[in-house]
């Protein structure tokens, strides 16, 4: 889209976008080192205030350790002789214990304590009692107690005093310092409208604890405390003691007693600041509050007796940062004012110095669309001048040139190419290539053109050759796919005897492999045979010789009936019946040794035809297997012979399309050799077509314009 404007506002929007980065990058500049200083003055000034309400909290604290130092120094000074005591001898009557009588240098202490307990109540707003005890016998040798305290609203009129040491002795405000030498700080608790904080401060003579001064800060009471600013509306203060409990919050009552944790639920967070509280100097830090809001937050130490307290002076970090907004807004206005004001300059000069461009532009205008006939009139010979100067001179050259370019193309358009150029001086430099180019194709038009007057002779006489070829061609083509049609039904019938062939081949041996299954069946049954007439064998082998233990047998009987006969022929009459059964089992041995005769030549008649059974079992077997291996022989080969008649078929088949194909190209060959005579009749007439038109064109010998 940029190639498409125009220079002006090409240039226009070039030097707008320098000058928006320029202005960009020092308004950039300016604004980060604006928004740094000024960040700077506002955390300085913030650090300021927080500064000086911790020194005007500390301030409070310092009023109170006054007082004690005060009645302290007083007591050295009193005790050192440093103080005149008149009269010390004589004794006065107590101003707060009515029937005591006080030495004068225990009276004098009396009045001072009193009035500076007064002075001070009275003097300073945060201290809303102020209170001096002391231990046993330390005012006075014959007094176990002796302690008084003042509050704000009655300084002037009456003093609270104790009637016994444990009415104040037994308070952690007073116990802790008299007990442990240091300043105590309660924790806040309520007191009428506000809260308060007990400080106890004791007071020390030489090197032991004599006393202790209580006083009762009231934490709503610090009036000069800047806990609000025309800048900051947000701005409050917040005084934290040493646990981190808020004891005094300007912005919210309900606040006191939280705990720093409360305001800081991160633990991380909270850590760092505990870590940064632990170092005991001033320090700035930011901590997130309720709905996405930042609470900018200075943290100032001030000494509360022996503990660390913290001022803190805090607002949220949009109001510290809205000056900063504001000064940032303005200075954005006035660089975007400065930016249009330069880029306003800017277009006015531009469109003032580039006018006489832009003529040249609509000149060149002219030029692309074909009109050289222009004039440029422009005064100046600054660069401007000198371009357009240079653009009419190229114009009026363009026009020379162009207008003999015409001419010669003219005349070679009607046939004559002996000519020459009438503007020759005008071709310089690139535009000498023209005239080459020119000069270069009127030579090769004519050497192109006698070459065509030539070739137009010949492409008449072997046309009419070509068509007599052609007719020759077509005929011995047609000739051709005929024998090949006869050659292709031929194969056609081969490979359909070839395939029966192969289906015979496949049928015979699938029927070979039937018959070689039940040989091996038969076989298979003859080994059981030849396996039960073993047994058979081995088994009348066994019944043999039962046969002779039975003949054994049989002689032995016959041996002991003869016995029995001879023992019962001995006997006389007694032994006949025993005869008689000598000779039943002399019978029964008789036909027990013929059956076993008889049983034996059976077995072994039997032997004989198990033994001539087992022969021809043997010999059937070594046929069947003879013929299961001449079956498993036939069918391999019969396999073979399908595998070959089947691969002699595809053989055919290919052989076949072949043809076929052979067949296809000889019938389009005879066609194109009919088209070939046909476009050789077609071609001699186009020849003699072409030489009339060539006797048009002059040719120059010389090819030379």
């Amino acid at each position: 889209m940029l190639k498409k404007l125009k220079l002006t506002t090409k240039l226009t929007l070039v030097i707008s976008a320098v000058v928006m980065v320029v202005f960009a990058v020092l308004i950039t500049i300016t604004v980060v080192t604006s928004r740094a200083s000024i960040y700077t003055g506002i955390s300085g000034e913030l650090a300021s205030i927080a500064e000086f309400n911790g020194g005007e909290i500390q301030s409070g604290f310092d009023t109170v350790e006054r007082a004690a130092l005060g009645i302290q120094d007083y007591i050295g000074r009193l005790y050192s002789g440093q103080v005149t005591e008149e009269g010390d001898a004589d004794l006065q009557q107590s101003t707060l214990y009515p029937g005591r009588a006080l030495t004068s240098a225990a009276y004098n202490l009396e009045q001072f304590v009193v009035e500076t307990a007064r002075n001070t109540v009275k003097n300073t707003p945060e201290i809303k009692m102020l209170g001096v005890m002391f231990e046993p016998y330390q005012l006075q040798s014959d007094m176990e107690e002796y302690g008084f305290y003042v509050t704000m609203d009655t300084a002037d009129t009456s003093i609270h005093i104790y009637d016994a040491y444990e009415g104040y002795a037994k308070e952690d405000s007073y116990r802790i310092p008299a007990g442990e030498g240091h300043p105590y700080i309660s924790q806040p608790y309520q007191d009428g409208d506000g809260m308060v904080v007990a400080y106890g401060t004791p007071i020390t003579y030489g090197g032991r604890v004599v006393g202790v001064v209580i006083t009762s800060v009231d934490l709503g009471a610090f009036s000069s405390v800047k806990t609000t600013s025309t800048n900051y509306d947000s701005m409050w203060a917040t005084l934290f003691n040493q646990d981190g409990i808020i004891v005094w919050n300007s912005k919210s009552a309900e606040s006191t007693g939280l705990n720093l944790s409360d305001m800081v639920p991160d633990p991380d967070r909270l850590e760092e600041l505990r870590s940064l509280m632990a170092q005991g100097t001033a320090f700035q830090a930011e901590i997130p509050a309720e709905k996405g809001k930042n609470i900018s937050c200075f943290f100032n130490p001030l000494q509360a007796g022996e503990e660390t307290w913290w001022s803190m002076t805090a607002l949220y970090t949009a109001d510290a940062e809205s000056t900063l907004a504001q000064t940032t807004r303005l200075l954005l206005l006035l660089s975007l004012a400065s930016l249009l004001l330069i880029l306003a300059v800017v277009i006015v000069v531009l469109r003032q110095m580039l006018r006489p461009v832009q003529r040249v532009a609509r000149a060149a205008d002219e030029i692309a669309s074909g009109n050289l006939e222009i004039q440029l009139d422009v005064s100046r010979h600054d660069e401007i001048g000198l371009l357009a100067g240079s653009f009419q001179t190229m114009t009026e050259n363009l026009r020379a040139i162009i207008q003999d370019i015409d001419y010669m193309l003219d005349e070679m358009s009607v046939g004559n190419f002996c000519i020459n150029t009438r503007e020759e001086a005008r071709y310089v430099g690139e535009y000498g290539r023209i005239l080459d180019s020119i000069r270069r194709i009127n030579r090769t038009l004519s050497h192109t053109l006698r070459q065509i007057d030539g070739a137009a002779n010949h492409v008449f006489s072997g046309s009419e050759q070509a068509s007599v070829g052609a007719q020759s061609m077509a005929q011995g083509a047609t000739e051709q796919a005929s024998a090949i049609q006869e050659l292709a039904a031929t194969a056609s019938d081969i490979l359909e005897h070839v395939q029966s062939n192969a289906e015979h081949a496949r049928n015979v041996s699938e029927k070979a492999v039937t018959v070689g299954r039940e040989i091996v069946d038969s076989n298979q049954k003859m080994q059981e045979s030849l396996s039960a007439m073993t047994e058979i064998r081995r088994s009348s082998g066994e019944i043999g010789n039962i046969i002779k233990t039975i003949e054994d047998i049989a002689f032995q009987t016959n041996i002991l009936a003869l016995n029995a006969a001879v023992e019962a022929a001995r006997a006389g009459t007694a032994g006949k019946g025993f005869a008689v059964v000598a000779g039943e089992v002399r019978n029964l041995a008789s036909k027990s040794a013929q059956a076993s005769r008889n049983s034996a030549d059976l077995i072994t008649h039997s032997l004989k035809a198990v033994e001539d059974g087992t022969l021809i079992v043997d010999a059937t077997a070594v046929s069947m297997r003879n013929a299961l291996n001449g079956v498993q022989n036939v069918v391999k080969t019969m396999d073979d012979i399908a595998s070959a008649s089947r691969e002699q078929a595809y053989s055919v088949e290919q052989v076949t399309r072949e043809m076929e194909q052979i067949a296809g190209v000889i019938q389009e060959n005879s066609a194109t050799a009919e088209e070939s005579a046909a476009a050789s009749e077609e071609l001699s007439a186009q020849a003699l077509l072409l030489k009339g038109l060539l006797e048009r064109f002059r040719f120059d010998n010389t090819d030379v314009l």
